[in-house]
């Protein structure tokens, strides 16, 4: 078995491409998920793959393949590298007919599938953070942030930021209230609750696996927005991310955090993420 697939064809990921006519290249009308495999555990497949549709239901994107299918595709990827993995589902608007740009109902899509070796959000058990004034996180009266998307430009613009000022990766707002950061979501630990934000940010799976684990386990969980003063100032802040898990953060901006509680979270979502009704065991 081949770890790509295309349209329905498996192959090699040498072989997956995107025309340059392709409105999921020049406009970006497309999406995408992406779930790890762990353990021979595809962690949070069906989390990943209702997500996939909603955001297909956001941005109109019609898959031409079924769940099921794509669910198939997806185990068979990761089968075929057979190692700790991030198997990735994208649909692209295609080619436009008539080349018109405001031709959007005639185009046929394409929908790819693949796995790539695992790797982690960084190789330090505890990370930095800067958050950024500078880069507004774009509105989701916008861009709707609950729909996964290619628009990564405010994101890639504030990571180069953070990387001029010697920081790990950067956290952007939007009217004052902390959003996400580049493919991640954030918490912080506030009054011994748990406090991630809830609007202008992607709905993030890891997050959702961490608020089962605390339900389970009677940590106090809060979704709500959170003012960017209120965040410099929690106890403790953590990164949440397929590429991670939750991974607590050391420093925002020039301010030391404790990690005693985030690296204790961290524990029990990396037990918690094994759970038959989270995960599926694949191989």
């Amino acid at each position: 078995m081949l770890p790509a697939w295309k349209n329905g064809i498996f192959c090699e990921i040498a072989d997956l491409n995107v025309n340059i006519l392709d409105f999921g290249l020049i406009h970006c009308d497309a999406t995408y998920d992406v779930m790890s495999v762990q353990n021979g555990y595809a962690i949070g497949l069906d989390y990943h793959i209702d997500r996939f549709f909603n955001s297909c239901r956001i941005w109109r994107l019609t898959s031409p393949y079924p769940k099921e299918v794509l669910i198939n595709t997806a185990i068979a990827c990761a089968r075929a590298i057979n190692q700790d993995s991030f198997v990735w589902f994208a649909i692209t608007r295609g080619i436009p007919v008539t080349g018109s740009p405001r031709d959007l109902m005639m185009c046929k899509p394409n929908v790819f599938v693949y796995a790539k070796p695992y790797y982690g959000i960084s190789p330090k058990e505890e990370i930095t953070l800067l958050l950024t004034t500078k880069t507004c996180r774009t509105s989701s009266s916008s861009i709707n942030q609950e729909g996964k998307n290619f628009s990564w430009i405010d994101l890639t613009t504030a990571q180069w930021e953070a990387i001029e000022q010697g920081f790990d990766s950067v956290v952007l707002s939007n009217n004052g209230f902390v959003t996400e950061g580049p493919g991640f979501n954030v918490g912080a630990i506030i009054n011994d609750t748990v406090v991630t934000p809830a609007s202008n940010c992607l709905p993030g799976i890891t997050i959702q696996i961490l608020e089962k684990a605390c339900m389970v386990n009677n940590i106090a969980f809060e979704k709500r927005d959170i003012t960017t003063s209120e965040f410099f100032a929690a106890d403790e802040i953590f990164v949440a991310s397929t590429a991670g898990g939750i991974t607590p953060v050391k420093q925002v901006d020039y301010a030391a955090k404790q990690t005693t509680t985030t690296t204790r979270l961290s524990e029990l979502f990396n037990k918690y993420k094994f759970n038959a009704n989270i995960s599926r065991k694949i191989y």
